[in-house]
C-alpha cells in the first residue's frame, strides 16, 4: 500500500474514533436529566418584586457570586463586558461608559445602574460614578442586567437598560473574609469585610484600600480610594424589618476634562446614608447622597469643583389579584 493510502486510511479512521467520540457525548448530554430540575434564579430589578427569570417581564441577565469570584476582575465596569448585549467605552482610564443593545456613547446617561436599588448616576459629569461606590468587588452577591426600556419604573435614565448591583447580606458574610490583591499598572487591593447575625440584630462592615498606577505616559494615578461602608439590620418582627446602611470614598481619581488636553487629579469624595423600612409588601426607603470633588485647571490654576446631594423618597407596596401582580 503507497504511503498515501496509508495516510488515508488512518486518518479516515481517526475521524470515524472521533464522531463516535462527540457522538456518546452529546447523547450522554441528551439523557442528563439533572438540567431539568436546575433551580431557576429569581430576578426583581425588571418588575421591583422578585420573579422566575423566565417570568420576567424584560429580558435579562444575572451575573452570579460565582461568576465574580472565577472572574479575578476589579471593577463592576470589567465585569459587565461578560453580558451579552452590554457594550463597554472607557474614555479614561477612571471612567466607563455603559451602553445596552447599541445605545452608548461618551457621556451616555441613558443606561442607569444602582446599587441595592440605589442609583449612583452623576449629574454633573453626566455618567454612572461606578468606581467610586463605598461598596467593594468582593461584596457583591450578584449583578442583574435589565435589557430594553425602564422608564417606567425608573424614570427617563433607565431608556435603554437597567444595572442593579446587588450586595451580600450579613447572613451571605456570615465572618470574615480578608482580600489581598497585586497585577500590572501598580495595582493594589486590600479589603476586610465583616457581617454576623445575631438574633434579630445583623450587621455588614467593610474597608478597603485601591490604587492604580500610571494608565498612560504621565505620573498621575489612575486611582487611589479608601472604602469604608455599613450596614445594621433590625428584625423588629417577623414582617416587620428596620434597616440602617451608610458609605462613602475619599481619595482621587484621574479627571480628563473635555475642553483640556491634559489629565488632573480629581480628589474628593462620595458618600450616602441610608434608612430602609418593611412592613409585609410594603417597603419605605429614604437615602441621602453626597458628592464633592474638587481638581485643579492646568490651563488658569483654578480649582474645578463639582458637588451635589441627591434625597430619595420610596414608598412601595405590592397588590396581587389572583395571577396579576401590582406595584
Amino acid at each position: 500500500m503507497e504511503m498515501g493510502s496509508i495516510r488515508s486510511f488512518v486518518f479516515a479512521v481517526l475521524t470515524v474514533l472521533a464522531l463516535q467520540f462527540l457522538g456518546q457525548g452529546v447523547m450522554a448530554q441528551e439523557h442528563d436529566e439533572s438540567v431539568v430540575f436546575q433551580e431557576i434564579p429569581g430576578v426583581y430589578s425588571s418588575s421591583m418584586h422578585t420573579v422566575s427569570l423566565v417570568e420576567s417581564p424584560a429580558s435579562a441577565s444575572i451575573i452570579t457570586r460565582e461568576d465574580i469570584l472565577h472572574s479575578g476582575v476589579k471593577s463592576v465596569p470589567e465585569l459587565l463586558r461578560y453580558v451579552t448585549g452590554v457594550t463597554m467605552i472607557m474614555p479614561q482610564s477612571s471612567r466607563f461608559d455603559i451602553g445596552i443593545r447599541g445605545a452608548n456613547g461618551q457621556l451616555a446617561s441613558n443606561i442607569l445602574v444602582l446599587v441595592d436599588g440605589r442609583p449612583i448616576y452623576s449629574p454633573v459629569r453626566n455618567t454612572n460614578q461606578c468606581l467610586v461606590i463605598p461598596e467593594t468587588i468582593d461584596d457583591i452577591q450578584r449583578i442583574e442586567v435589565i435589557r430594553g426600556p425602564g422608564s417606567v419604573l425608573y424614570g427617563s435614565h433607565a431608556f435603554a437598560g437597567v444595572i442593579n448591583v446587588i450586595t451580600r447580606t450579613p447572613a451571605q458574610i456570615d465572618g470574615v473574609d480578608l482580600t489581598a490583591a497585586a497585577g500590572t499598572f501598580d495595582y493594589e487591593n486590600y479589603s476586610l469585610t465583616l457581617g454576623a447575625v445575631l438574633g434579630d440584630f445583623s450587621y455588614k462592615l467593610l474597608g478597603s484600600w485601591e490604587h492604580e498606577g500610571a494608565w498612560q505616559d504621565h505620573d498621575n494615578h489612575t486611582r487611589d480610594l479608601s472604602k469604608f461602608a455599613g450596614t445594621f439590620a433590625f428584625g423588629l418582627t417577623p414582617l416587620r424589618r428596620l434597616e440602617l446602611s451608610f458609605g462613602f470614598t475619599t481619595g482621587q481619581l484621574e479627571l480628563v476634562p473635555m475642553y483640556l488636553g491634559n489629565s488632573v487629579d480629581q480628589e474628593g469624595g462620595e458618600g450616602f446614608v441610608r434608612g430602609r423600612y418593611q412592613d409585609g409588601s410594603v417597603q419605605v426607603d429614604l437615602w441621602w447622597r453626597r458628592h464633592s470633588t474638587h481638581a485643579a485647571n492646568p490651563l488658569s490654576g483654578d480649582r474645578l469643583r463639582w458637588q451635589y446631594d441627591n434625597v430619595d423618597l420610596t414608598v412601595q407596596d405590592l397588590f396581587s389579584w389572583g395571577d396579576h401582580d401590582l406595584v
